[in-house]
């Protein structure tokens, strides 16, 4: 099953889910190292919790972002997509194949 297409804005971030590729957009070098630094294979709670579900960065939203899926909500989504692109730093994940005990065979990127 391929992720969701959905955007989750925390703070001036945007965490993007486009056709299935994962990207970040930040306004600083600084803010994007930050999410980076989460992203590395390292960090169990992304691979283990965020990763195996079809909207990966919704699950980690928190109160203070927006939620945004193209499904339902699509003129937001293009708005908010249009931001993210604008931003001067940004990367794509590289999603490695995850553990076969952490997802379905279904779900390995």
């Amino acid at each position: 099953m391929a992720y969701k297409d959905h955007l989750v804005k925390i703070r001036n971030t945007y965490l993007v889910s486009k056709d299935a590729q994962l990207s970040v957009h930040a306004p600083t070098s600084r803010r994007l190292d930050t999410w980076k630094e989460y992203f590395q294979d390292e960090n169990t709670n992304w691979r283990t919790r965020d990763l195996k579900t079809d909207a990966p960065f919704e699950s980690m939203a928190g109160s203070y972002s927006e939620v945004v899926f193209k499904i339902g909500e699509r003129n937001r989504y293009e708005e908010m997509l249009s931001e993210a692109e604008g931003m001067p730093h940004s990367f794509k994940l590289r999603i490695t194949e995850v553990p076969d005990k952490l997802m379905s065979r279904q779900r390995r990127l």
